[in-house]
């Protein structure tokens, strides 16, 4: 079964709009549009809470622009098919969960093989 996301606005001069279409990706969202002309600057459906955001347009970083809305924005954007990809990445925390993951797979096999502590008090 396939689920079906329905399509989304953009803002450009705070009023006028195009239709974008937005899937879901794990962290983040990939959004898919033609802009009928170039633009000064566009917000996109999608809200940023911070900077830990890499955005890419048409497979190439640009830098994360909070719009005024909280919005991704992008600034300078020519006319034609685009697609932008915003993944969510904090290194801090990816650190943090592979320090975790390590302790606990100790954890499991000192509880599996206890016989193991032994060994490495006598060595």
């Amino acid at each position: 079964m396939k689920i079906q996301y329905p399509d989304h606005n953009a803002i450009f001069n705070n009023s006028a709009s195009f239709k974008v279409h937005t899937t879901p990706i794990p962290d983040g969202a990939i959004m898919k549009f033609n802009a009928n002309k170039s633009y000064k600057n566009v917000e996109l459906p999608f809200i940023l809470y911070n900077h830990m955001y890499k955005v890419t347009l048409d497979g190439h970083k640009v830098d994360t622009v909070i719009g005024p809305h909280s919005l991704v924005q992008l600034n300078n954007l020519k006319k034609g098919h685009h697609t932008v990809k915003v993944v969510y990445s904090n290194i801090k925390l990816n650190i943090m969960k592979i320090i975790s993951y390590v302790l606990c797979a100790t954890g499991l096999v000192l509880l599996i093989k206890p016989d193991w502590i032994t060994r490495l008090k006598k060595s």
